[in-house]
């Protein structure tokens, strides 16, 4: 499973990388920013040579764990239970 990043990129983790044209770049490993971290450089696992990608050319998707997308299902689960319930208790109008 996917999920779509914009930031929090992770140094030697692998990234489905894939251009806003509809290009697929694949899985590529995250290697550093440029000086001006507009850009970003990557390395194609297995292979002597790297791409470098403007930031606002490209999409990048980490790989989330069945665990972790449980997790995440679970927590927004139980806040849209506990807000239900306390709307009902307090009022309508009532927001964290």
């Amino acid at each position: 499973m996917f999920q779509q990043i914009k930031s929090g990129i992770v140094r030697g983790e692998t990234y489905y990388v894939k251009r806003k044209n509809g290009e697929i770049m694949g899985n590529l490993i995250f290697e550093s920013y440029n000086q001006l971290k507009t850009a970003v450089w990557f390395y194609v696992p297995n292979k002597p040579y790297a791409y470098l990608f403007q930031l606002n050319e490209i999409n990048l998707y980490r790989y989330v764990t069945n665990e972790e997308y449980s997790k995440k299902v679970k927590e927004k689960y139980d806040s849209n239970c506990l807000d239900i319930v306390l709307k009902r208790l307090i009022n309508e109008t009532f927001s964290w």
